[in-house]
Formats: C-alpha cells, sequence, structure tokens
C-alpha cells in the first residue's frame, strides 16, 4: 500500500479483494510505504492499531514525524512495525517486489511547518517510490515542488508513473 489516505477503511471495505480472509482482524494488505507524514499520508494507520501486524516503510523524517504527534501512539509498534528505509537503497516487498524511496522537491506536512517552510527542499520528509518488479518499474511522486533533471530521469526510466505536481 503507497501511503495511507484518510478514507483507507472505506476504500477497503469497498474493495473484496482487500477484506480480512483469515480472521475479522487482518488484510492482506503486506505492508505500508509512507511517502511522508502529511495527513492525507498517513491518517488511514489509524483503523490499523487493531492488532494487526504489517510492517510500515518510511524515511527516518516522516518516522520522527509520527512519532512527535501522540495520535499515532495507538499504532502498537510491537505490532505496526516501523521500518526505516534509507534513501536511494533498494529494499524488498511481499510478492517478490523491491523498492527504493527517492527525494523530491518539497516541502513538509503543513501541521509541521514553521514560520518559513522550505518549499521546494530535497529531504526525507518528502519523497517518491519507485517500484520495482523484473524490469517493469512504476514511479510514484504523489507530491513535488518541481522535477528537476535527476527526477526527470528517473521517470523517463519508469513504464507506468503515478504523479501529482503540487505547486506552492
Amino acid at each position: 500500500l503507497l501511503n495511507a489516505a484518510p478514507d483507507l477503511r472505506a476504500q477497503l471495505l469497498a474493495t473484496p479483494s482487500l477484506q480480512p480472509r483469515a480472521d475479522l482482524r487482518s488484510s492482506p494488505i503486506g505492508a505500508v510505504i509512507l511517502t511522508g507524514a502529511a495527513v492525507d499520508q498517513v491518517a488511514g494507520l489509524l483503523p490499523f492499531r487493531e492488532r494487526q501486524a504489517f510492517p510500515v516503510l518510511a524515511t527516518d523524517d516522516t518516522f520522527a514525524a509520527l512519532e512527535a504527534n501522540p495520535i499515532f501512539g495507538v499504532l502498537a509498534a510491537d505490532v505496526v512495525r516501523r521500518r526505516p528505509v534509507a534513501l536511494g537503497v533498494r529494499f524488498p516487498l511481499p510478492g517478490g517486489l523491491e523498492a527504493e524511496l527517492f527525494a523530491v522537491p518539497g516541502k513538509v506536512a503543513l501541521y509541521l511547518e514553521g514560520e518559513a517552510p522550505a518549499l521546494a527542499a530535497e529531504t526525507g520528509a518528502n519523497v517518491g517510490v519507485e517500484i520495482v518488479c523484473g524490469a517493469r518499474r512504476l514511479a510514484y511522486v504523489p507530491g513535488a515542488a518541481a522535477v528537476p533533471p535527476a527526477l526527470r530521469e528517473r521517470l523517463a526510466r519508469a513504464d507506468v508513473i503515478l504523479f501529482d505536481a503540487t505547486l506552492f
């Protein structure tokens, strides 16, 4: 799952293939990759507080933002396993997939902004993800303030691109 939108529970209920198979508190979702800590990216994690084990993969910046927000304390660390992922390092996913997080020009989540937010910083606070299956590549960029040459080159290698440009 790429990010966890606030309406994730409704999406799961509307999609039979994502509903519980073994018992009422399970899901076939094998992992969640977070590309940032914006409410639209993380609020959907809260329905998973019901003791269903799964990993959440994100950058240290994203995990720090979640840990600083007490509402996410309901995600039991022994069940919702946090797996920090470094930028530029490929990691395995369930189903034989591989992924890599990469910095995208953008900013921290709105609720984390200070008086003068960096609007086009390339940090672990705003990332894209490339998912690889054999020779096929999918690039997911949920928010970008610009498309610098390195991002343009990465997108040119992708077979599928899911991209949302955000103008600040």
